[in-house]
């Protein structure tokens, strides 16, 4: 969908999600249709949720935080917060803070909005990060377009999409004949379509850091470390320098042999974009390489994978790709034998239920 906003905002402006979370909250503060959307939706995740609500944007706190939509019920109590989110990553303060700042004693919901294409590895992140705080959570339910957990009984965690949220918007308004802002939503549709799309964005000046060059450069080495610590541990194989590196538009990747099975350890740009939140892929070929039959058999023994939280198994040109999760603050050689180990692991599980 094309619109003004959408075009300005590609074109003009460096914080898309700035721009997109501000329209939001100016449409919410102005439309009561828009409100009653969200309420609608609410419902689904929390039925108690106070749904006579204040919204202000750009939050500050003690936590050094800053939401991007803190809704306000009449005691000027937070219990509700909206984090919109095209393509940056999740910050410090998110979802662990961002939980806190909810008010324990009354429902309450924190709310992420992201592309449609990012539910699924988003939602994997914020789960991981509660598991990493050792928060627990329960309840997991799961929609087409909402995905949510709960924290406590008052508490709520979740996830839904940019266009589903503005579509019920639209709707609401249609409904309600609310004519005045029902233009404004469509043109932060035409935003968030633009935001969707994989055409290639203008580079900003701070992407051409030698420091994210430096980065790239060490997502590289650490696939090599791997698979050497994994020949130096005798759990992978080169067969004696067969198996070789291999690079592409999007990635490099080195090949081995885990017993029977033929493997390769990656730095994967696409998988990372289009799958999961992590630079570092396992990819399992089988016992032979290019065979149907073979990649079949992986994803069948591995399948297991696919009910997990965050889910460990994807499929991208019929090759299964297992994610490699990435611990945070940690030294190299620490993250190495991490990753080694959840390698050690998906082969364990492959050899236990190859048929």
């Amino acid at each position: 969908m094309k619109s003004l906003l959408g075009y300005l905002g590609k074109n003009f402006i460096t914080n898309n999600e700035y721009l997109a979370t501000e329209a939001l909250n100016y449409i919410l503060n102005n439309s009561m249709a828009a409100r009653n959307a969200l309420t609608k939706i609410n419902r689904q995740v929390n039925a108690e949720i106070n749904s006579d609500l204040s919204f202000q944007s750009q939050v500050y706190s003690n936590d050094k935080g800053i939401p991007d939509i803190v809704g306000f019920d009449a005691n000027n109590d937070p219990v509700y917060i909206i984090e919109g989110k095209f393509w940056a990553g999740l910050t410090s303060n998110q979802p662990v803070a961002y939980l806190d700042r909810l008010d324990d004693g009354k429902p309450s919901i924190l709310f992420f909005l992201v592309p449609k294409l990012r539910m699924e590895f988003v939602w994997g992140e914020l789960i991981q990060r509660l598991k990493e705080a050792q928060i627990q959570y329960m309840d997991m339910t799961s929609f087409e377009n909402i995905i949510f957990v709960k924290i406590t009984e008052n508490k709520r965690l979740a996830i839904t999409n940019w266009d589903y949220l503005l579509n019920e918007m639209i709707s609401q308004m249609a409904v309600q004949q609310d004519d005045l802002l029902k233009g404004d939503v469509i043109q932060l549709l035409g935003l968030c379509s633009e935001m969707d799309n994989e055409a290639f964005l203008p580079i900003q000046e701070d992407e051409l850091t030698s420091a994210i060059a430096r980065r790239n450069m060490n997502y590289s080495d650490i696939v090599d470390e791997l698979l050497a610590k994994g020949i130096a541990d005798g759990i992978f194989s080169t067969e004696n320098g067969k198996l070789r590196a291999s690079g592409g538009p999007y990635h490099y990747k080195k090949y081995f042999k885990c017993g029977e099975f033929f493997g390769d350890v990656s730095f994967d740009s696409r998988a990372w974009m289009q799958l999961y939140n992590t630079p570092f892929w396992l990819k399992i070929y089988g016992k032979e390489w290019s065979n149907p039959h073979e990649l079949d058999k992986v994803r069948l023994a591995l399948s297991p994978l696919l009910s997990t939280t965050p889910k460990q198994l994807y499929i991208m040109d019929r090759v299964p790709h297992i994610p490699l999760f990435v611990k945070y603050r940690v030294e190299k050689y620490k993250l190495v034998e991490e990753l080694l180990n959840q390698a050690e692991e998906i082969f364990t599980l492959l050899k236990d239920n190859y048929l």
